[in-house]
């Protein structure tokens, strides 16, 4: 990537930091939204269902970086709104913040929510 930059002449350094919290957070919101997936399909035996919630949330993620900020923490698969890396002002390409603490939040809340539903399913009898 660097050296086909360097080819087509742009010479600004590569945002090493940047890229690794993008790829950080991608990794936490793929994380969050496998979680989900995978509980919803052990909970239920039809698999319909899960199937319509992952299409639902296909939806949700594709218009989430168009939400309010407050919308964007509703669902793993809203998410995806808080790591938009940039966005238009205009006509001008301006470099947008990541939402490290709401990360860390669900990183946070999805693990202990994963932990607990994952060991009530360990003493279900089946």
């Amino acid at each position: 990537m660097v050296i086909v930059g360097r080819a087509v002449g742009l010479t600004a350094p590569v945002p090493v930091p940047r890229l690794l919290a993008l790829v950080a957070g991608l990794a936490v919101v793929n994380l969050a939204v496998l979680g989900a997936q995978l509980l919803a399909s052990a909970r239920v035996e039809n698999q319909l269902g899960p199937l319509a919630v992952g299409l639902i949330g296909i939806l949700l993620s594709v218009f989430a970086p168009t939400m309010p900020m407050w919308a964007r923490y509703l669902s793993p698969w809203t998410a995806y709104g808080l790591i938009v890396p940039a966005d238009f002002a205009g006509t001008d390409l301006i470099d947008l913040d990541m939402h490290l603490v709401g990360l860390t939040v669900l990183t946070c809340v999805g693990g202990a929510l994963f932990a607990l539903v994952t060991s009530c399913f360990d003493h279900q009898e089946v």
